[in-house]
């Protein structure tokens, strides 16, 4: 054997002692057609994801979704659908220190649902699109959109 081809096997079998084997601490499949975007956990271990899920399959359509599983991932806490009018997305989520998740994505429903008052104009049409913030309470009711 070259000194060329021992050099890096020898390298090898020095790293391949020293490494440890990869912790699975948990997995699960998820609802078909939701396909997470972002996800967050909280203090007591709770995974927040959020998503678009498809509930047209002939139009294409996707609904913004937040689902909260338990810290051992066997089921849902919530799973909310923010919108199925027309395609959305979601680009992020946070969680603040009392369970409440923050949602931000974008859409082109014009009657997205909204709380309050709005601080733009709704899309016009579909090729119009805006972004939205979600705010979801511990157990998954809107809070303000």
């Amino acid at each position: 054997m070259s000194l060329e081809r021992a050099l890096p096997l020898s390298f090898i079998l020095l790293l391949a002692s020293h490494t440890y084997a990869a912790n699975l601490s948990y997995s699960t499949y998820l609802k078909d057609g939701f396909t997470p975007r972002s996800m967050v956990a909280d203090a007591q271990g709770n995974l927040y994801l959020s998503g678009v899920m498809v509930t047209d399959t002939a139009a294409g359509t996707k609904s913004a979704v937040v689902a909260k599983l338990n810290p051992q991932v066997s089921a849902f806490l919530y799973f909310v659908y923010l919108d199925s009018a027309a395609s959305d997305n979601v680009t992020g989520i946070a969680v603040d220190s009392a369970g409440n998740a923050y949602v931000t994505g974008s859409t082109s429903n014009p009657n997205f649902p909204t709380t309050g008052g709005t601080l733009a104009t709704p899309p016009a049409n579909a090729q119009d699109s805006r972004t939205y913030l979600t705010k979801l309470s511990p157990n998954g009711a809107i809070v303000f959109s």
